[in-house]
């Protein structure tokens, strides 16, 4: 419950114009009528009735006021109206804004938690005459946004902020398959990567070859004239 001004009436076309405080917009929709539950005059306090339209909110030099317009003459100029909204009848909207596009030029839009609803907020795509199941959706919660979707499609690249160090999926819920086409992948440092197969026993047997192989090459250049101590050579001839 809350209260708003009348600050100018227009008894020609049956308009009333109101201000609201800052505090209460975030509780006033165009489109949405405003219960007003009693009004007060320095003179005088009545009871009113809900279901009073909201006809459109003022724009000054393309900024959005506080300040509204509601058809009806509800109170004199200085008029103080109660608005308790939880009087209003239960009621459904369906389908909002009937455009083909929004544009916003400059500056942003906001989806902000009511603060007596659920944590949840979200984007819903209806692809189809469906309108009780999403064909796809984008669901935020707390810090995290969940994307339901048969698959998604990116046309540039997909970047994570330089100073920060992010996981691809995660242990529990890990990518099955990876598929890279004429690219450099590298997933991880290599002097990091732990032995996780063993190696063949042909390839072990070809290694063990190897120290007998070169003593035989360094035989091969020795010549017989060169003295060996102990018998070395006649211990290389042998091999």
């Amino acid at each position: 419950m809350f209260t708003v001004v009348v600050n100018n009436v227009n008894e020609e076309l049956n308009l009333t114009e109101i201000t609201v405080s800052a505090k209460d917009l975030p509780y006033i929709y165009v489109g949405v009528p405003l219960c007003i539950s009693s009004t007060s005059t320095s003179t005088s306090t009545s009871t009113s009735t809900c279901e009073v339209s909201i006809l459109s909110r003022i724009i000054e030099d393309g900024i959005l006021t506080n300040r509204y317009i509601l058809t009806g003459i509800v109170g004199e100029i200085g008029t103080l109206l109660v608005v308790n909204q939880r009087m209003l009848a239960a009621r459904k909207y369906v389908g909002g804004y009937a455009f083909g596009s929004i544009e916003i030029n400059e500056g942003q839009i906001d989806i902000v938690k009511s603060k007596d609803r659920g944590s949840k907020q979200g984007l819903n795509f209806y692809m189809t005459d469906n309108r009780l199941t999403p064909s796809a959706s984008m669901t935020a919660t707390e810090d995290s946004i969940l994307f339901s979707a048969g698959s998604f499609w990116f046309n540039n690249n997909i970047c994570f902020s330089p100073d920060k160090h992010c996981d691809l999926a995660s242990a529990d819920s890990p990518i099955e398959n990876i598929f890279v086409r004429n690219a450099i992948s590298t997933v991880a440092d290599k002097n990091n990567i732990p032995i996780i197969r063993n190696v063949p026993d042909n390839i072990l047997d070809i290694w063990g070859q190897y120290p007998l192989k070169l003593i035989n090459m360094i035989g091969l250049f020795v010549k017989k004239e060169m003295i060996w101590p102990g018998g070395m050579w006649d211990g290389l001839r042998k091999i």
